[in-house]
């Protein structure tokens, strides 16, 4: 049985039931319980670590100034994130000089090239098994994709989403503060510094990133009928050094209560039971409250994108080749709020790519 998971603030994950494989040059079958411990459970690490996501994504584009991110499924050894660990290639296979980064924050690293890369070329990155996680444990297996270069990315990002929203009232106070960019962001200029929340002083906090998104998280809940000013610098850059440009802010007023309500999956596509589901369909999720952003893992062993609605309400997961042909998924969420409240239960649904019967294959 092939493995479709789902980590981070979510716990999402999804099996594929029928045995057609999935694309070449990436992932692994990657042992995984029903249910992923959240990250606050301390239990023993005895999995090996993959890539969970990569910009740009497999068979993408990236602007010729732009830097290359690979995002692990859990926190990585930064002294296995090297330039002999990942690599980038160009059509002729000549490596290309640059230099790597790591956010340990977001569990991320980053290649910046030397030099632009040449417009309208095939590159191709690699992460080697010389990568470990905190325990040791190595990559199973090379982890490789192809992109291609356009033109110079000369795009300032923008703030696409908020949460909580311009002028909300009565917002909880267990609340995190959500802001999503237009495009990815270089994480060396995101920090406590350049997102920053006040209410009668300085918030003490942390800051996160999930996909093009920033979390900053409170030490403590805020203050009760409190206005607070959240400020995001003009320095903040994407992956190719275009900044921000102008400061943004804006205010919101908190209530008088914590939210310790969990939230509730209101719908799903595909529905439940559904046959015959397009290979290239997406996944999409709508809840009764806002969800805090997460990280999808693997479906059919590559990674998949996960972009919100402007509400946070709607999470719509896209594999990066599609679906499999003539396969029964099953799949299982189990997310929180941007309060931090999990679901009280999982979430299943099944559906097919073709018109086999879902009550005919076991679980």
């Amino acid at each position: 049985m092939k493995r479709l998971m789902v980590l981070m603030a979510a716990v999402f994950t999804v099996f594929a039931l029928c045995a057609c494989g999935g694309g070449s040059g990436g992932g692994s079958d990657h042992a995984a319980a029903d249910i992923v411990v959240p990250p606050s459970v301390e239990v023993p690490d005895d999995t090996a670590p993959y890539v969970l996501s990569t910009i740009p994504e497999i068979n993408g584009t990236a602007g010729i100034n732009s830097a290359i991110t690979v995002t692990f499924n859990e926190p990585i050894n930064p002294a296995t994130i090297t330039l002999n660990s990942i690599l980038l290639d160009d059509a002729d296979g000549i490596p290309v000089d640059g230099a790597v980064a790591y956010d340990a924050a977001s569990r991320t690293a980053t290649f910046h090239p030397d030099a632009d890369l040449v417009p309208e070329e095939n590159y191709k990155a690699t992460v080697t098994t010389a990568i470990e996680d905190l325990a040791g444990i190595a990559m199973e297996k090379e982890y490789s994709w192809e992109f291609t270069t356009g033109n110079a990315d000369t795009t300032p990002p923008e703030i696409s989403s908020r949460f909580p929203a311009k002028d909300a009232n009565s917002v909880a106070l267990n609340t995190v503060i959500a802001v999503t960019f237009s495009e990815p962001i270089d994480l060396s200029t995101l920090n406590t510094q350049t997102l920053t929340l006040n209410g009668t002083a300085l918030v003490d906090g942390t800051v996160e990133y999930v996909g093009t998104t920033a979390l900053f998280k409170p030490a403590a809940n805020l203050m009760p009928n409190t206005v607070y000013t959240v400020s995001v610098a003009e320095t903040i850059e994407d992956l190719a050094g275009n900044a921000l440009g102008a400061p943004e802010e804006w205010e919101f007023t908190t209530g008088t209560q914590a939210d310790l309500v969990a939230p509730q999956a209101l719908s799903v596509y595909p529905q439940s039971g559904a046959i015959n589901v397009p290979t290239d369909s997406v996944l999409e999720v709508e809840f009764d409250e806002a969800i805090m952003p997460f990280e999808f893992g693997i479906i059919d062993d590559r990674p998949v994108t996960v972009t919100f609605n402007e509400n946070y309400t709607i999470a719509t997961l896209m594999p990066t080749d599609g679906l499999g042909g003539r396969k029964i998924y099953t799949a299982q969420i189990k997310v929180a709020d941007m309060a931090g409240n999990f679901m009280d239960e999982i979430y299943a649904w099944r559906f097919a790519t073709d018109s086999a019967e879902l009550s005919t294959t076991e679980n």
